[in-house]
C-alpha cells in the first residue's frame, strides 16, 4: 500500500450535516414561545375582561379563559417541539465525533438549545396557573 493515501482507519468520519435554520429554532424557539405567550395572555386577559367576554360562559369556562388556555396550549406545543427537536438534535450530534471548532459550537447551540427549550416549556406551563387565579375577577 502506498504511504501518501490515508488508510480507512485514518480517515476521520464525517460529521453530521445540521441545517443552520433548525439550529436557531432549537436556540430561539422556547424563548419566542415564552414571550408570545406572555404577550398574547396579557393582552386576550385584559382586553377580554374589559370588552364583557369574561361574562359569556361555554362549557363552564368563560370565552376569555378559552382563548387563554388556546395561546397556552399553543405556546407550550412550540416550545415542546423546539424540545424534542433539540433533543433529537443533540442525540444525533452526540453520536457523531465533534472534531472542529465549528462543530463544537453547534454542539453546544444545540446543547444550550434543549436545556433553554425546557425551562421556557415549564415557565410557560407554571406562568399559565396565576392567570387562571387572577381571572376570577375578570
Amino acid at each position: 500500500m502506498d504511504a501518501s493515501y490515508p488508510s480507512s482507519s485514518d480517515a476521520r468520519p464525517e460529521p453530521p450535516q445540521v441545517n443552520r435554520a433548525l439550529v436557531w429554532f432549537v436556540l430561539l424557539g422556547g424563548a419566542t414561545a415564552w414571550t408570545l405567550h406572555l404577550l398574547l395572555a396579557y393582552a386576550v386577559a385584559e382586553f377580554g375582561c374589559l370588552s364583557g367576554m369574561g361574562e359569556t360562559r361555554v362549557g363552564g369556562l368563560t370565552l376569555v379563559a378559552w382563548m387563554l388556555l388556546g395561546v397556552s396550549v399553543l405556546a407550550a406545543g412550540i416550545a415542546g417541539v423546539a424540545t424534542v427537536v433539540s433533543l433529537r438534535l443533540h442525540r444525533r450530534i452526540r453520536a457523531a465525533e465533534m472534531g472542529g471548532e465549528g462543530e463544537r459550537a453547534t454542539a453546544f447551540s444545540v446543547r444550550l438549545g434543549l436545556i433553554s427549550n425546557v425551562g421556557f416549556a415549564g415557565v410557560i406551563v407554571v406562568q399559565t396557573i396565576p392567570i387562571f387565579y387572577y381571572l376570577s375577577k375578570c
